[in-house]
């Protein structure tokens, strides 16, 4: 099967379920704010590329990861990936991130990166389930 998609967004993801990084709830909205607008527009701009229109069916996720050093547990690693979603969501990728729309690959698959700025995320969406 094809990918629909196919976005590598370089870079750590932020870590917002500690609050030892951004110690307010402003300071975490702000951030998830911002990486959101910045996955939207991303996302958008291969959207338009694609010559897609806006999604209307089911849709699959896989999420691969560019990890150095200590690695954060799955669970806690897709909370900090939500905001990414989202911005597929506002971008037109996926009619909504609920069971009935969307699902996503768990575990995601993490490769060792050779350094701190080799770090990346990449989401590689597929139409159906």
């Amino acid at each position: 099967m094809s990918a629909l998609l196919q976005l590598k967004i370089m870079g750590r993801p932020p870590n917002l379920h500690s609050t030892g990084t951004h110690p307010s709830w402003q300071g975490q909205a702000r951030v998830r704010r911002e990486r959101r607008a910045m996955v939207k527009v991303l996302a958008q701009g291969a959207r338009h590329a694609a010559h897609m229109d806006v999604a209307t069916g089911k849709r699959r996720l896989h999420v691969r990861l560019w990890w150095h050093g200590t690695r954060r547990d799955d669970p806690n690693l897709l909370q900090d990936l939500k905001a990414d979603v989202d911005g597929l969501v506002d971008a037109g990728w996926l009619v909504n991130d609920n069971r009935e729309w969307l699902t996503i690959d768990y575990p995601p698959e993490v490769l060792l990166a050779v350094t701190k700025r080799d770090m990346a995320v990449e989401y590689t969406l597929y139409e159906g389930a």
